[in-house]
């Protein structure tokens, strides 16, 4: 066993041989062994739980594979322990740690000296493509829940590409997968590499990953990306790999690996290589690496690549790189959502999930798994918002304040919006196109987060507003079923939505501003009583004219008027006043009131479940296709028909009808 350091005891009688004290670190359990030896001969052992506070004594740790503790508890108990040991013994400066590791780790990583792995891959140290094991689920894993077969749909896909050898009439394409984190976008590479090896084994499957058990290490320590990757697939096919970062660092630190190596091993072998996490290199994608990718996996017949990524971006990188003389792309494919509420019921063992809940959390299964164990994921959506935040503080205000339309507006729009794009999930809308949807999990958080650290350099009304749209997502969440206040919420978040970004529509929101206009809740209002119960006596409390130019919406907590639900009321440039009423359904009924045609310019109905009629009672019915406009890219997936599409087959009890 080669050894780091041992010196010799300055102490000790130089007519002798030196005794030599080792130190060995070992870890057991929830804790650690410290072992010290005097000349290979044990004379002291010690157990240092996790819970022991020791004083940190300057003294730098290693563990048994060479690498600095990354647990500060168990890094302070060993570091007590360790000069305990020393106090019992006297003071001995030859103490030191040992490591099994053949390099001297005062080095920096850079210099330490690695094998370099070239020509013919080493049978005896890594299997073949084919013998390359899968990743093993983790214990206590929930089964996939998977709708309209889409393991089945998306390896047909996967294999088609694979088979082809790429040609002008014949392209080949790598498969992405995009979400947001803790999507769920691990599990169904996993389930899709699987699914691959069951229905084929001809294909050798390759899965690497950025993250979990080989994640990228600092920047300082990074390589170039076709090494970060090439060296994952040499550890996939490492047969003595353990499977845990430590494990993978030293494998790292060990070896350099590069295209050529990897083209060797490969040989002639039919193989599909599955890349989670690849958003992990983040800028450092570029042309070297997207060569290599098309050369070994995506252009030979035989081959294929499928990639996860936060980061809708990465796929549009990636194409261009691949790419870049003609109009292909990579195929983006919609990961697995909730295909019904009965079956997330039935599911995950929770009678009492709404729509509203389900739909909240963007329909996606790991983020329920998630809530529903009390750990939604917080912590990068936290960063990511606070990087965002930063980033507008040090603009000038009129920047900043773009920079919030703009994210307001990618609800409506579906354009990726690059600051927060990884708390968005990727889709293919209608015309076949890529578009980004929120998840109102995240987007209500991201807003309250904005609201309340932005105060400073955001404008008061705008403020407020955002802090409505955070209350109504409350609302949307937690409203009862069909009780109307869901969807009264949904609207109005876009409504307001709508009116701060400008993003006015010619039916719904009939309005025209030439530019951004302050945006008001419930103000202003110079009548009596706010609190009446007449609707007639509200209006006349909201100001006639000589308001400046603006738009206010009111939506009174205690009011709930049989002739209008919302009021929206603006002022032009000459203080002149509109106003727009707004009678909201959940399903498709009529309302009982005619619509006051003498005191609103438009009144409006709006029924979760529209019928073509698009005059009822003097209301405007909108019609569904002009509601999906209205609701835009997002919103449109969280209304009214996405919710009878989960309850079908559930009555308001949760039992299944019969």
């Amino acid at each position: 066993m080669e050894k780091y350091h041992t010196t010799s005891n300055p102490n000790a009688d130089s007519s002798s041989s030196p005794v030599k004290r080792v130190a060995i670190l070992k870890k057991k359990g929830k804790g650690l062994y410290l072992r010290l030896l005097e000349n290979g001969k044990v004379v002291k052992n010690e157990y240092i739980s996790s819970e022991n506070k020791a004083i940190d004594s300057g003294l730098e740790l290693i563990d048994e594979d060479g690498f600095a503790l990354e647990n500060a508890e168990y890094a302070a108990a060993v570091k007590g322990c360790f000069f305990r040991l020393q106090d019992s013994r006297g003071n001995h400066d030859d103490y030191v740690l040992e490591n099994e590791t053949p390099f001297d780790i005062s080095e920096p990583e850079a210099k330490r000296p690695r094998i370099v792995l070239t020509g013919s891959p080493d049978s005896s140290k890594f299997h073949s493509p084919a013998e390359t094991e899968l990743p093993k689920p983790d214990e206590g894993e929930w089964d996939f829940l998977e709708p309209e077969k889409w393991l089945d749909t998306t390896r047909e896909q996967l294999v088609d590409h694979a088979k082809r050898k790429d040609k002008n009439s014949n392209r080949c394409s790598p498969i992405a997968l995009i979400r947001c984190s803790r999507g769920g976008k691990t599990r169904s590479m996993f389930e899709l590499a699987r699914k691959v090896r069951e229905k084929d084994e001809s294909y050798s499957i390759v899965f690497v990953t950025f993250n979990t058990d080989t994640p990228l290490h600092s920047k300082d320590e990074q390589r170039d990306p076709v090494e970060e990757l090439c060296i994952r697939i040499a550890y996939a096919a490492f047969k003595e790999k353990k499977s845990t970062p430590t494990d993978f660092r030293r494998f790292y630190a060990n070896y350099t690996v590069g295209r050529e190596w990897v083209e060797a091993w490969l040989q002639e072998a039919k193989c599909i290589l599955f890349v989670d996490e690849i958003n992990l290199l983040q800028d450092r994608i570029d042309g070297i690496l997207a060569d290599f990718l098309k050369v070994s996996f995506v252009l030979p017949a035989g081959r294929g690549f499928v990639f996860s990524s936060h980061r809708a971006t990465v796929r549009r990188e990636l194409a261009e790189f691949m790419f870049s003389a003609s109009n292909r792309e990579v195929i983006l494919r919609p990961l697995p959502l909730i295909p019904s509420l009965k079956q997330a019921r039935d599911h995950f063992k929770t009678p009492d999930l709404s729509p509203q809940e389900v739909l909240y959390l963007g329909l996606i299964p790991g983020l329920i798994v998630e809530e529903l164990a009390g750990r939604p994921p917080r912590q990068r959506r936290a960063d990511l918002v606070t990087v965002f935040i930063d980033s507008l503080a040090a603009k000038p205000p009129a920047e900043s304040i773009k920079e919030v339309l703009l994210l307001l507006g990618s609800l409506l729009t579906g354009m990726i919006f690059e600051p927060l794009q990884e708390l968005m999930t990727a889709d293919v809308n209608e015309k076949g196109n890529m578009v980004l949807r929120w998840i109102p999990f995240h987007m209500a958080e991201a807003i309250s987060e904005l609201r309340i650290k932005g105060g400073y350099f955001l404008p008061k009304w705008l403020g407020k507003c955002l802090k409505k749209i955070v209350w109504l997502f409350v609302q949307f969440r937690t409203a009862k079923w069909e009780s109307g206040e869901a969807w009264e919420a949904l609207f109005i978040i876009v409504l307001i939505v709508r009116c701060i970004t400008g993003e006015f529509d010619d039916v719904v929101v009939p309005l025209h501003f030439d530019d951004n206009v302050e945006v008001k809740f419930n103000q202003p209002f110079s009548g009596v009583d706010f609190s009446t119960k007449s609707p007639t006596e509200f209006i006349k409390g909201i100001p006639k004219d000589g308001e400046k130019e603006g738009i206010s919406i009111y939506y009174p907590d205690h009011a709930r008027y049989e002739e209008l639900d919302v009021i929206l009321a603006c002022w032009d440039s000459n203080g002149t006043r509109s106003l727009y009423g707004y009678q909201l359904k959940e399903g498709s009924a009529i309302p009982k009131a005619f619509a006051n045609t003498n005191m609103f310019q438009g009144s409006y109905l709006v029924r979760g479940l529209p019928t073509s009629t698009i005059s009822v009672r003097h209301w405007r019915a909108v019609t569904a296709e002009e509601l999906d406009v209205f609701f835009g890219e997002s919103a449109k997936h969280w209304s009214a028909k996405s919710w009878k599409r989960l309850k079908e087959g559930i009555t308001l009890s949760g039992v299944p009808k019969s």
